[in-house]
């Protein structure tokens, strides 16, 4: 029957037809979409939409034909799950990459510390230009770490870049844009690019240190290397309070008690040259480094109480303690890194391997559960402060296992 009117003015629910050729009911195609889990739809026609959720139900996914499988990115229906479900992707690709190059520079770190310490009993420096050379690769790693740390930088991320890109056209247009929601960035990789660079920072020094105080060291030599410990110890110094600040707002515990393990050697370290600080700068008296040890011990002293309370940090407790006491021994960086600290760097390399099963919080962060793989302690986001975790195998709410991740990880050649 010939109804003499548009179809757009019908009351009969809207087809949509794809790119591909395929066509459905908007109503069967809002289900493919997942359109309920964004939008709250009018109750008479079901197919209307009456406004948008400010809290999603579910993780937006690419609409595509069920036929064929073809996406569809081109309806203005779909486009803020499209272009949602498209930021995600870039999100994921970030994580997955930046855990990859993350993992990368650990291992390079955990290599250099071993060659220097296999070959520092052997190295008679004739110059100060020697210890350069035969530090050459650690500062080839250092420069790579500072280099991922300006790319994983909040500014460099798949959110922050949409969102400034959304501010300027809403300002074009006289719109008032959303919120910034800071709980989408990622502050996780920022923050262990900057302890790598401490670390590598620190095997430098220590690796000066130590030259410095071999036996066939001329003392022309030994006076370049106390100068060079301390320039690169006093700006160490100042990272190590800026991480330490940031690991306490994110409640990266893990981070932070090792950033303060680092500060704590810089410090004895400048402690121990204070002598060859150059002109105008008035050498400390040993009551004064008495009360600076003190400070420094009350300061590990802390890490020991949240090693106690924080069930993920107890594996730090021997290196924290072995640190407290050798705060007056005069031999205390005849190793750089001790047994305990080896080991965990090389669970943090596995770790971020991809090993055990990959999840993401409420609002998005991804996290790894190891061993089996699955939930059996409650925990909080790093980076958002979300619950995480579970017991008994069973995740808390809003947790999901994050397959994409674990594929892409599987994927990567590490």
């Amino acid at each position: 029957m010939i109804m003499m009117e548009t179809y757009r003015d019908s009351k009969d629910e809207p087809i949509i037809f794809l790119p591909c050729g395929h066509f459905y009911t908007i109503t069967s195609f809002d289900g493919i979409a997942g359109m309920k889990d964004f939008f709250e739809f009018d109750t008479l026609e079901d197919w209307k939409i009456k406004k948008r959720f400010t809290q999603e139900n579910s993780e937006p996914v690419l609409p595509r034909c069920p036929q064929c499988r073809a996406p569809f990115t081109t309806s203005a229906r779909y486009n803020e799950i499209v272009k949602r479900a498209q930021l995600q992707n870039c999100i994921k690709q970030f994580t997955a990459t930046s855990n990859e190059r993350l993992h990368t520079l650990v291992s390079a770190v955990n290599i250099q510390e071993e060659e220097l310490e296999a070959s520092r009993s052997l190295f008679i420096p004739k110059g100060g230009e020697d210890v350069k050379f035969r530090q050459l690769n650690l500062r080839k790693v250092l420069k790579e770490i500072r280099n991922y740390n300006t790319q994983v930088l909040k500014e460099e991320q798949p959110y922050h870049r949409v969102y400034e890109l959304t501010v300027s056209a809403c300002r074009k247009h006289n719109i008032n844009p959303e919120d910034y929601n800071s709980s989408t960035v990622q502050y996780r990789f920022g923050m262990e690019g900057a302890y790598q660079e401490l670390r590598a920072t620190l095997l430098q020094v220590c690796d000066m240190d130590i030259i410095a105080g071999q036996r066939l060291t001329i003392s022309e030599i030994q006076a370049q290397l106390w100068k060079g410990i301390l320039s690169l110890a006093g700006p160490a110094l100042s990272k190590c309070n800026k991480l330490i600040e940031t690991c306490k707002n994110r409640r990266s515990h893990i981070i932070e008690i090792q950033a303060r393990i680092v500060k704590a050697k810089f410090q004895v370290l400048s402690l121990k040259h204070h002598e060859h600080a150059g002109k105008g700068i008035k050498p400390k008296t040993d009551a004064d480094i008495v009360k600076e040890k003190q400070s420094i011990t009350e300061d590990l002293q802390e890490c020991l109480d949240m090693c106690e309370l924080i069930p993920s940090c107890a594996r730090l407790k021997s290196a924290v303690e072995k640190t407290i006491k050798s705060i007056q021994d005069p031999s205390y960086f005849a190793g750089v890194t001790d047994k305990e600290m080896k080991a965990i760097y090389e669970a943090m390399a596995r770790e971020l391997r991809g090993t055990g099963h990959w999840y993401t919080c409420p609002n998005g962060h991804p996290f790894t559960i190891g061993e089996c793989g699955m939930a059996m302690q409650l925990g909080t986001c790093n980076e958002c402060g979300a619950p995480i975790g579970g017991q008994n195998h069973q995740a808390v709410h809003g947790v999901r296992n994050d397959r994409e991740i674990e594929t892409r990880m599987a994927n990567l050649n590490l």
